[in-house]
């Protein structure tokens, strides 16, 4: 098996030092595929001080786990003592570690068999586990008791779900029915690892059957926070569409989310953004998506397009109608219901290149004035100056022609006097009553 020149330098110098090294888990297992591993991981009889004090340059990441991360040219590599798990009571980690010098007690402990080889240029391949041979059936199945491997870490439940999508493979039928089981002990697990298995599901080459196995084995409404539970026929019918398609879509995460969210109202798509804890920006962006996709169809004119950008913004508008285009590609049922979507889209994609293409107004700092514009004029400031502006804006969105400072200082000349006078009658009918 092809090593990376820099882990074998690792291996070697631990072996000189009377201490057996392996190469475990998933760089084994990619590079029994023909993939190029994405990290590498050693195991070792070497204490995790021994390991520190043979090597030059290491960080110590997880002390009380015996794991050391070695530095060697441009290779960052994670050296661990073998292991044994004590008890896990939070469904995550072990509540401790016994240190052993034995690598098949330290195999036994992972999660599937495919991460449980272990290979060595010394001593060969070590797989007590059939893992070599699951891998070439193609087949995801837990070590030992699947029970046990996910009573431990429930993570281990999204991440079969992960394999599986990324390399095409099964699940084992006494590992997915475990899977299923357990299911609940996901809410054991923070937001943020949850998220981060789902990104890996749905960037994967068969994203489409990830999420369908996440839906059929009940766990999609832990990933998304029990909104996918209440699905009615039509958001069944979206989410048909997009396993069926996704896959060809393009594999950006926040595109292919946006189109999962979609398939959900816009209340419960919200409340699955919150969910996942993502950062502020990405959660802006995608809750302002799963209300806008509905909003552009409704788009009948130019000038409600641009309002649709003012209230939004140009960037959140951009991203949503991209969404929509791929919805309509997947065939989702998220429209009005008419056949009409598509020469609505089309009409709005013509509309927003003439905005862009003449740099008509949208927004308020486009507008040919500005508050200290209105103030210098003698317009009072306060309250009257952002009603004023705001009016202006929704006159130039209709006739961009008016966008120059003279004739827009008229116009808001022209809106006070209206405002004053409908004021005088008020406070009139106020004295007459």
């Amino acid at each position: 098996m092809k090593i990376a020149k820099e882990v074998e330098e690792i291996m070697e110098r631990l072996e000189a030092a009377g201490y057996e090294a392996y190469v475990v888990g998933g760089s084994v297992r990619d590079a029994l595929l023909g993939r190029e591993p994405g990290d590498w991981d050693v195991a070792t009889g070497a204490p995790a001080e021994t390991v520190t004090a043979l090597f030059p340059r290491t960080a110590q990441i997880g002390a009380r786990f015996g794991i050391v991360k070695v530095i060697c040219g441009d290779l960052a590599v994670d050296v661990a003592a073998y292991r044994i798990d004590g008890p896990y009571s939070d469904c995550r980690r072990p509540d401790r570690v016994v240190f052993t010098g034995d690598l098949e007690k330290d195999l036994r402990r992972r999660d599937f068999t495919v991460n449980a080889m272990a290979y060595s240029p010394v001593r060969g391949f070590v797989d007590p586990f059939g893992g070599r041979r699951d891998l070439e059936a193609g087949i995801i199945r837990a070590v030992g008791d699947p029970g046990q491997r996910f009573r431990e870490d429930a993570l281990r439940i999204l991440r079969g779900v992960r394999f599986s999508a990324q390399l095409g493979f099964v699940i084992e039928a006494a590992t997915l029915s475990a899977m299923e089981r357990l299911a609940p002990l996901l809410k054991n697990i923070s937001a943020e690892r949850v998220r981060e298995e789902l990104r890996g599901i749905l960037l994967a080459p068969n994203a489409g059957a990830g999420i369908r196995l996440c839906r059929d084995i009940g766990i999609l409404h832990y990933i998304l926070g029990g909104a996918a539970a209440m699905l009615d026929g039509t958001e069944k019918k979206a989410l048909e569409a997009f396993l069926a398609g996704i896959d060809g879509m393009e594999p950006d995460w926040h595109v292919r989310l946006g189109l999962l969210l979609i398939c959900m109202n816009g209340i419960r798509a919200v409340a699955a953004i919150e969910s996942l804890k993502l950062d502020n920006a990405a959660a802006g962006k995608l809750a302002a998506a799963v209300t806008l996709v509905p909003e552009l169809d409704a788009v009948d004119d130019k000038a409600a397009l641009k309002s649709c950008m003012s209230r939004h913004g140009r960037e959140a508008c951009a991203f949503a109608e991209r969404l929509a285009g791929m919805a309509l590609e997947l065939g989702m049922p998220i429209f009005s219901g008419d056949a009409g979507a598509r020469d609505r889209r089309k009409e709005r994609l013509r509309w927003a290149e003439e905005i862009e293409r003449d740099h008509e107004p949208v927004l308020l700092g486009e507008l040919a004035v500005n508050g200290n514009d209105l103030i210098a004029a003698g317009f009072e400031n306060g309250r009257e100056i952002g009603s004023l502006l705001n009016r202006l804006l929704e006159l130039v969105q209709h006739r961009p022609e008016y966008n120059e400072k003279e004739l827009l200082l008229d116009k808001a000349a022209e809106y006070a006097k209206e405002s004053n006078g409908r004021e005088k009658r008020h406070d009139q009918g106020r004295h007459i009553l």
